[in-house]
């Protein structure tokens, strides 16, 4: 199955992470992209062409951004998870097209960001991000030690410093120290922070700061985190044995580093609108408590993959699985996913390949990603392929090649 192309005209709709809808036009066409822009709109269900004849293009101006309309090139082919509504005359012209390039996913972010800029993020911490863009130094005074740092900083590391030549952003901190989090106040244009430490306070400070929207907490050493009312929207923290209640609202990515075998999470939506990153050699053996309706779950690194741990997430739309590389194991259980219908496969060198359903078993799969696969699974993955709306596959590894890079104890190694 050739994969549809969208059209100059065609006005598509998505779901957003906090399950509302928004909606974009195809205005442009390519050689081998086109440019859509977002539309000034917003629905809590899926629009129809009618409710959307008066909806202007998107004006984007949160942040720094000088007020501009959100345009962009894209691929030519719609992702899955987008539904198209009908056609209409484009809103914008198309004679001075735009140069940006990106993903399907950038003009509905924009709307979502914007909307939260002009009705969540508070105008004292609006004019704090302006002000920071002057380029003013700043002094932290964080545990014992005291830093300089520009204004304009959006990122910080803050732990146990191991390298002389760290980044500026780089602060030295003693994990178990409790630490003065006020102090990050003054870097109005702060975005991001990776943390390595044990301060309970810390999560009390993210619940205060709607601007922080990206946050890594390593060895945390909590039984619980609670980050309702923050403004984080991906969020990774160490989840192995020990454990973990994790209390969201509005999370669009989480990131696990271990097994997260204790990890329980508290979640309003129980999963809908969330994507899942493990960062762990085998898929857990149990579904993680409180995700009933997961739609998006990626791994990586892992040595074992045994399939059949998909399917208590019987919601499952899309599932991204990468080897360190790594062994494929009950591909056959693939075909008891029904919602599934995004599917990526990366080096996994050996498996049961053979039992990839067949288009038919595999209910709305209709995009197929695989690279660093066996040639053996890659002609098997190109014939189910051909029924797809879309297929990727490349990189693939002769049997040759697999066999001599595995070790003599007849393990995978890198």
């Amino acid at each position: 199955m050739l994969p549809k192309h969208a059209s100059k005209g065609e006005v598509y709709a998505a779901q957003l992470p906090d399950g509302r809808y928004a909606a974009c036009q195809v205005v442009g066409e390519r050689e081998k992209h086109i440019e859509i822009v977002g539309l000034h709109w917003l629905g809590g269900d899926l629009p129809t062409l009618e409710q959307l004849t008066d909806a202007p293009a998107l004006e984007v101006y949160h942040h720094t951004h000088k007020p501009h309309v959100d345009r962009v090139n894209v691929s030519s082919v719609p992702p899955y998870w987008v539904t198209c509504i009908g056609s209409k005359a484009p809103i914008v012209s198309s004679e001075r097209p735009t140069k940006a390039f990106s993903a399907w996913r950038a003009p509905f972010h924009d709307i979502l960001r914007q909307w939260r800029w002009d009705h969540e993020v508070p105008a004292e911490e609006k004019a704090a991000y302006v002000r920071a863009h002057r380029g003013e130094p700043v002094v932290l005074k964080l545990g014992d030690a005291e830093h300089t740092l520009n204004s304009t900083t959006w990122r910080l590391w803050l732990g146990p410093q191991t390298s002389t030549k760290a980044p500026a952003f780089t602060l030295p901190v003693d994990p178990d120290a409790t630490l003065d989090w006020s102090e990050l106040l003054k870097l109005g244009a702060l975005t991001e922070i990776v943390y390595t430490g044990h301060d309970a306070s810390f999560a009390e400070y993210l619940r205060s700061r709607k601007r922080i929207r990206r946050v890594v907490w390593r060895d945390h050493r909590q039984e619980r985190i609670d980050l309702r009312g923050s403004g984080v929207r991906i969020f990774g923290v160490d989840a192995a044995e020990r454990p973990l209640e994790l209390t969201i609202d509005g999370l669009a990515d989480l990131h696990l580093y271990g097994t997260a075998s204790g990890l329980r999470v508290k979640d309003p939506q129980e999963g809908w609108g969330l994507r899942i990153h493990l960062q762990c050699s085998e898929l857990p053996n149990a579904a993680i408590p409180g995700l009933r309706h997961l739609r998006g779950l990626g791994a990586r690194n892992l040595q074992t993959a045994h399939l059949s741990r998909l399917l208590p997430y019987d919601e499952l739309q899309s599932a991204s699985l990468a080897g360190a590389p790594g062994e494929l194991h009950e591909l056959h259980t693939l075909s008891k996913l029904p919602a599934l219908r995004r599917l990526a496969l990366r080096d996994f060198y050996r498996g049961d390949f053979d039992a990839f359903p067949a288009p038919r078993q595999l209910g709305k799969l209709d995009t197929l990603e695989g690279h660093g696969l066996p040639e053996k699974a890659m002609l098997k993955l190109s014939e189910c392929g051909k029924e797809l709306r879309c297929c990727a596959l490349g990189g693939s590894k002769p049997e040759s090649w697999v066999e001599e890079h595995l070790n003599k104890e007849n393990t995978l190694s890198p």
